[in-house]
């Protein structure tokens, strides 16, 4: 079975959209972590993975340049984070040239949410026919925030369909909300949500 990442990011959109007005969207609790995987793939007969060097910044116009940056610290932060989740998984990271079993992509994206809530007009929140202040006019208020997401795509490059051009996907692992810059403890953030990507994913463990 082959699954789109994008899949994924639909289901953490609409997970993610539950801030209310006066919400703090810096919240630690909205962080989104998501995993699948390709029921058809056997993990265990694999050994080895090869892993990008850095996180791709995506955007989804191609027409226009990402306009956030992956600083220095946060890449090295989750390339050692996911080597170590891996190690502990018994797999061996390998170059691309030597055609690892697996090869992790990684790319991330910001995006900015905007969320409008109001009653309808006359019925105001507790009592019809009042709004918040004036007769028959509902009250209205925007809440808008951003959310950064990580996405490790595991995928086969040994099976690649080169027809179509398609890489097969083995295994996707998203985590939302720790990357943008305005969030509370961010690296420690990241470790913990990709700690939490591989714990939910434990078909990935290849120890005999």
């Amino acid at each position: 079975m082959k699954r789109s990442i994008w899949a994924v990011l639909l289901t953490a959109i609409i997970t993610s959209c539950n801030i209310y007005p006066g919400q703090d969207a810096r919240t630690e609790m909205l962080d989104v972590v998501l995993t699948q995987r390709d029921p058809d793939v056997d993990f265990s007969k694999m050994q080895t993975y090869a892993l990008a060097k850095e996180i791709k910044p995506l955007t989804d116009d191609p027409n226009k340049p990402p306009t956030f940056e992956i600083t220095d610290e946060l890449n090295n932060v989750v390339i050692k984070t996911i080597e170590a989740n891996m190690a502990g998984y018994g797999w061996t990271k390998v170059d691309t040239s030597d055609n690892p079993d697996m090869a992790i992509d990684l790319g991330a994206t910001v995006s900015r949410y905007t969320n409008i809530y109001g009653s309808f007009p006359g019925y105001g929140w507790g009592y019809p026919g009042y709004g918040w202040g004036y007769p028959w006019y509902g009250y209205n208020a925007v809440s808008s925030y951003d959310v950064g997401s990580i996405i490790m795509n595991g995928l086969d490059l040994n099976n690649i369909d080169t027809i179509n051009k398609v890489i097969p996907v083995m295994w996707n692992g998203l985590i939302q909300g720790p990357i943008i810059g305005n969030v509370d403890d961010p690296i420690a953030r990241i470790q913990r949500d990709i700690n939490q990507a591989f714990e939910q994913s434990p078909y990935l463990n290849v120890r005999k």
